[in-house]
């Protein structure tokens, strides 16, 4: 466990696996995939938005906990979410542009934002539960 915590909390490990899982999201999103296991409904897709998204905060969440020299504020957080949120849209637009078999699709940036938003409350939780004293709610 002492492992686990020492190279989570590494910032430049940090670093590598946000970076890592934001140009895998980029590379998924703009390329065809053929054979991905789906769930047989209707916008099933929309649950690998969600948790590709959600892992994605989490991970930039983790690396600005790991980078933090101060106080923590929510604003931070919430900017990170936003930011990631934009990182969304940008992907939509640009599979409408220079893709030919992706679509631009309000549903996905709403699964992604939903995703962002829930790790960033997760996130949030975590840290008054843990009592990371320099998180700061305002």
């Amino acid at each position: 466990m002492q492992k686990l915590t020492k190279l989570i909390s590494d910032k430049k490990i940090s670093l590598a696996v946000a970076l890592t899982i934001s140009l895998g999201i980029a590379i998924l999103s703009l390329v065809r995939i053929n054979n991905i296991p789906s769930i047989s409904a209707e916008n099933s897709d929309k649950f690998y938005h969600v948790i590709a998204y959600f892992t994605l905060s989490a991970a930039w969440n983790l690396f600005y906990l790991n980078s933090a020299k101060k106080n923590t504020k929510i604003k931070f957080i919430l900017s990170i979410c936003a930011s990631i949120i934009l990182f969304g849209i940008v992907i939509e637009v640009l599979q409408e542009l220079i893709t030919s078999y992706r679509t631009f699709d309000l549903k996905d940036m709403l699964a992604n934002s939903i995703g962002c938003v829930t790790a960033a409350i997760v996130f949030a939780v975590l840290l008054e539960k843990l009592k990371i004293k320099w998180l700061k709610f305002n």
